[in-house]
């Protein structure tokens, strides 16, 4: 096997169908490690990234991709700490890796012993995991020459989608929230002023402004980046149709917004962004557009409703997801470059404690 590193925007795009066949034949890749979203991300990312690519042998197509990134601090054009991590964080819910399965041993070892053995780093951050493949990873970083640090990361609920709406309505939600979710879809379907749009040929750009409005009442003013990164991924998942954002109506008054990555093979919806009126909060309008997508999910068969990152109590409460969790890993070099570091570190950590 040869590793080889992936850098450009252009040779990304030859890629395309490479990396779309291999994706499809992994069962742990998920959807920000799609070409699609990938794409959008690279565009207008902030740092340095690049890409562990294997093949078997020289001219064959590749059989295994690991999106990176580098972050550095210079003093006087001097990497004095420099911090590998998984690509896209903390854009993305989700980091790790893509391999064809019959590969996924011989490709890990070769990606473990590529990354300390030629890249150079103080620190690697193993961020936002949840495929068990990393425990394979991880056994080629020797406590000898690696300090390693793994803990629970983020909590990411999920929905596993029946096959019929009413069915998820009575085993999913307890009774009094079930009430309520019917009375608000009942005031809102009764409401002729009321109407849904979703992303047509002609509507994207105005679908995408209107959800980030929304999204912002409740998280407030976002940074230019910010929004121009989801742009980006946004369009780029439009175009392989992995990409809902539907719009709830009154009249020409937006009322609620979500915006959904949708992986049609493997049958995932990943909920990432979401956002309503507050002058329609007693429809409880937010809740109603969950709920839309929840059931247009299971109308299109798919099997998982995934909330992404957030322990926040009304994906557990009210649209009965369950828990799960992120692995995070920290790799650390022992050597006297990154044991300075640390113990520069600690030092400041005292005196701030001292103080």
């Amino acid at each position: 096997m040869q590793v080889e590193i992936i850098n450009s925007i252009v040779q990304f795009d030859n890629l395309k169908t490479n990396w779309n066949n291999i994706y499809a034949c992994d069962s742990h890749a998920q959807i920000f490690l799609s070409w699609s979203w990938l794409r959008g991300w690279l565009e207008v990312v902030p740092h340095d990234w690049f890409i562990l690519a294997i093949r078997t042998k020289p001219d064959l197509p590749y059989v295994a991709f690991f999106p990176l990134g580098m972050r550095s601090l210079q003093w006087r054009n001097i990497n004095v700490y420099r911090a590998l991590q998984t690509c896209a964080h903390p854009v993305a819910d989700y980091t790790g890796f893509i391999c064809e399965p019959q590969y996924e041993e011989d490709a890990i070892k070769n990606f473990a012993l590529y990354i300390h053995q030629n890249l150079q780093w103080d620190v690697f951050h193993v961020k936002d995991i949840q495929d068990p493949r990393l425990n394979a990873f991880v056994e080629h970083f020797s406590p000898n020459h690696f300090q390693l640090t793994s803990s629970q990361g983020a909590t990411c609920p999920y929905i596993s989608l029946p096959d019929e709406w009413e069915e998820y309505l009575q085993h999913s939600i307890s009774r009094k929230p079930r009430k309520n979710l019917r009375n608000s879809l009942n005031k809102i379907e009764k409401n002729s002023d009321f109407h849904l749009t979703s992303i047509q040929a002609d509507n994207l750009e105005n679908q995408i402004e209107v959800l980030f409005e929304l999204w912002q009442i409740k998280w407030g003013k976002q940074p230019d980046l910010t929004l121009e990164t989801y742009r980006n991924v946004f369009r780029q998942c439009a175009k392989s149709n992995s990409l809902w954002i539907d719009i709830l109506w009154d009249k020409t008054t937006p009322v609620a917004a979500t915006g959904m990555y949708v992986d049609s093979d493997k049958k995932v919806v990943y909920g990432q962004m979401t956002g309503f009126n507050p002058e329609y909060s007693k429809l409880s309008p937010g809740r109603a557009m969950m709920a839309f997508s929840i059931k247009k999910a299971i109308e299109n068969n798919f099997k998982i409703y995934d909330l992404l990152r957030g322990d926040l109590d009304y994906k557990i409460s009210l649209l009965g997801a369950e828990k799960r969790w992120n692995n995070d890993l920290k790799i650390v070099r022992n050597n006297f470059r990154a044991n300075t570091i640390r113990l520069a570190q600690y030092s400041k950590k005292l005196l701030s404690i001292a103080r």
